[in-house]
């Protein structure tokens, strides 16, 4: 009997004859459906049988088939059958199976194909089904004998077991008599010969090599398509979760944050249903309606498909004044929602330069003026603006304040609401524009003056967004002017001697002299020092942490710490360097540095004292402090500047001034690799001197005239180096030399 099995099982043909054994006419691995390997086939029951007994050879059987003969006939294409391995492996319910190892090789990494072993009547495995088993699901390894019989130790386990075979519900199949079971044909081959009759085999098997591999390359590549494709929408999908979740953080940290600096009590939501907040609604309501916030025109139910609206929020706080809880309730627009190009917004509005301030309170109260501290209210809603900005209205606003105004519908804003990123922007622009009409001009960031008919400034107007600083010859007719332009809460004079707050500062003007004070905010900071910090700071303590005491669960308690610091060095220049050394230990947090700062905070109460700010004659002189220190073993060092503006009669015998009428003061790390000290206060005079422009020109633009300027060293060889204009000792810093050479030279300065 002759049998070919098709060449997609791994052999391109094998021939048996008639006795049972094959000549193996041309073995070799092709390309298949099922991939590289070689597959076993494999042989009868009369086939299983060692070479002493070819050797000896037998009668026919009754089937009429050969028995095997003595010998096996020398055949140079013949190959003998390997030893069958097996495996015991775990079925997905945890029973074990044993099975046949039919594929096993580098490609199949993660599994084998094995044919599941059933046993017969007569007590022999033979292959049912091929299965598919994964490497961790293989129990043990065996070889099976060529009676088909398995190891007695397999029999026990599988005998322990007794695993539910997954055919036990099947019918009893009949013994299968003799004379119909095929000669030397193995069932996996029947179950191969079968698939490989169906249509997609049979053009798989009539495609040349060429047309194969282009077909493979073609599926890979669309494979690769769709991964791809289905990374992107992941990446995507995972990148607006991850972008939706930052923008609500950093809302609430900003909410967080703008509580905490104005010292308001968050209202609880038992709080708000008892009805506790029902007339602060509706008084915020009312405000808004005075401002004509909304153009009731464009009210309607839903908007077109390319607009899109911006949400309302509450803020409802709690705020003590007076000694008693105040509801206090605001209504702002969720900003994050604004849809505008934030590219293309304008929304720097600058404040004044603390230093430039101190400047121009020196220059009012050097002329003997009227103070008087005033608040825009509602400051943003009454400037307009020009974007068209949508908002859906709330469900449950209290819309009978406003009149035409109905609830749960879109509208459009006429007014810079508060929350609306440019907001602040608009706010500033518009308020500088209405007072021009006034007479008032902008010398200076948020400084502004008013001049008589010979161009002199008489009056000066320090604002701080809606915080405004009034100082004029006569204060009630300036009030009315702006009074007539913009809605203002009640005035507060400043210059009654009296202790007065201002944008968190606490002032005290008497005649010739005004007094910046933080003692109260200095008293609470440091309530909250813990006993064994309310000691003098050592030298120890300015010790930076090593990095293996970084501890960074101590962040918030540091940065509070040296936020408190930064706030009181405003009035404070002796704590300058201290609040700078301190800072550096933001990116290094342990135990000792966050200590260090609970003794500066108390060495600041201990230390503290207003900085005082006392009247000048004429054009007062702008004396210049610059200093600095270096380790030339470290590489690093520190510079120190101050200015102050005094009379230049003072100017004789500086070691009489004291700290009074200091505007400016400056204190940095120098990490500048240099070769001596000198070069070090070489920069220090370097960044003095740059400073000092924008306080010369302000005093020229208050005083008329351009002050003059005396810049302070100690520093002998630094001296010796501007008298010269050569820097020998160090020639890479003439560069810098010849910078501040010219910067004294333009601004008339000496140096002493």
């Amino acid at each position: 009997m002759h049998i070919q099995l098709e060449s997609w099982l791994g052999v391109e043909r094998i021939d048996f004859d008639e006795d049972g054994r094959s000549d193996v006419v041309a073995e070799r691995e092709s390309d298949s459906v099922i991939g590289r390997g070689s597959v076993w086939v494999g042989w009868g029951e009369e086939d299983n049988r060692s070479d002493a007994e070819a050797e000896i050879g037998g009668d026919p059987s009754d089937n009429g088939v050969a028995k095997p003969r003595d010998h096996l006939p020398p055949s140079p294409g013949g190959v003998r059958a390997p030893p069958l391995r097996g495996v015991l492996a775990h079925w997905s319910g945890g029973a074990l199976f044993p099975g046949q190892v039919m594929r096993e090789g580098a490609k199949q990494t993660y599994g084998i194909t094995a044919a599941r072993l059933r046993e017969g009547d007569d007590g022999v495995f033979h292959p049912v089904e091929l299965e598919k088993v994964k490497q961790k699901d293989i129990v043990e390894r065996f070889e099976i004998s060529p009676d088909g019989c398995l190891p007695q130790s397999v029999l026990d386990r599988l005998a322990e077991q007794a695993p539910p075979s997954p055919d036990s519900l099947d019918p009893p199949v009949p013994p299968v008599p003799d004379s119909e079971i095929p000669v030397d044909v193995d069932v996996i081959a029947e179950q191969a010969a079968e698939e490989a009759a169906t249509a997609e085999f049979v053009r798989w098997s009539e495609m040349l090599k060429s047309q194969r591999d282009r077909h493979v390359r073609e599926r890979r590549k669309k494979r690769r398509e769709l991964k791809e494709t289905r990374i992107i929408k992941a990446f995507d999908s995972h990148l607006e979760i991850a972008y939706a979740v930052m923008k609500a953080e950093k809302a609430r940290k900003l909410l967080q944050r703008e509580n905490d600096a104005k010292g308001h009590i968050i209202a609880t939501e038992e709080e708000v249903a008892q009805g506790l907040f029902k007339e602060s609604d509706r008084k915020e309501l009312a405000r808004w309606c005075l401002c004509s916030v909304f153009d009731l025109f464009s009210q309607m139910l839903q908007t077109e498909q390319e607009v899109k609206a911006v949400s309302l929020r509450w803020v409802r706080t709690w705020k003590l004044k007076g000694g008693k809880r105040v509801a206090k309730f605001h209504l702002m627009v969720k900003g994050f929602q604004d849809l505008r190009d934030w590219g293309m917004l304008e929304t720097y509005s600058g404040t004044a330069d603390p230093s430039l301030t101190r400047v121009a309170f020196l220059w009012a109260v050097s002329r003997g003026l009227q103070a008087v501290k005033m608040d825009v209210s509602t400051a943003f809603l009454q400037a307009p603006i020009k974007d068209a900005v949508w908002l859906r209205l709330p469900s449950n606003l209290p819309v009978e304040v406003y009149p035409g105004l109905h609830a749960g519908v879109f509208i459009r804003i006429q007014k810079a609401v508060y929350g609306l990123k440019d907001a602040p922007k608009i706010y500033t622009s518009y308020f500088k524009k209405k007072v021009r009409s006034l007479g008032w001009t902008e010398i200076s960031e948020s400084i502004l003056v008013r001049r008589n008919r010979k161009g002199e400034p008489v009056a000066l107007l320090v604002m701080h967004v809606d915080d405004l600083f009034l100082f004029s010859p006569s204060v009630d007719e300036d009030i009315k002017g702006i009074q007539g332009l913009f809605d203002i809460d009640k005035p507060e004079r400043m210059d009654n001697g009296e202790l007065h707050l201002y944008v968190g500062m606490s002032i005290r003007m008497r005649p010739g002299e005004m007094l910046l004070d933080q003692s109260s905010y200095i008293q609470g900071m440091s309530e909250g020092v813990s006993e064994k910090t309310r000691k003098p700071l050592t030298e120890k303590d300015l010790l930076l942490p090593e990095e293996k005491d970084v501890d960074l669960s101590l962040q918030a308690e540091q940065q509070k710490n040296i936020g408190c610091l930064r706030w009181v060095v405003k009035t404070q220049p002796s704590l300058s360097f201290l609040f700078s050394h301190l800072s550096c230990s933001n990116s290094r947090l342990s135990r000792s540095s966050v200590l260090a700062t609970e003794k500066a905070l108390w060495h600041t109460r201990e230390t503290a004292h207003p900085l005082r700010l006392s009247s000048v004659s004429f054009v007062p002189c702008l004396l210049v402090w610059g200093d600095a220190s270096y380790e030339l073993a470290k590489k690093e060092g520190r510079l120190g500047i101050e200015m102050q503006l005094v009379d230049e009669s003072e100017i004789a015998n500086l070691e009489k001034i004291n700290e009074d009428n200091t505007v400016f003061w400056l204190s940095k790390k120098l990490a500048r690799k240099l070769g001596s000290t000198t070069s070090a206060k070489l920069l220090a005079m370097r960044d003095a001197v740059k400073s000092s422009w924008s306080i010369a020109h302000l005093v020229r633009k208050l005083w008329g005239k351009m002050p003059p300027v005396v810049v302070v060293t100690d520093s002998q060889p630094l001296m010796f180096q501007l008298s010269s204009k050569q820097c020998k000792s160090e020639p890479r810093m003439q560069g810098e030399l010849k910078y501040v050479l010219e910067n004294l030279v333009e601004l008339g300065a000496k140096v002493k």
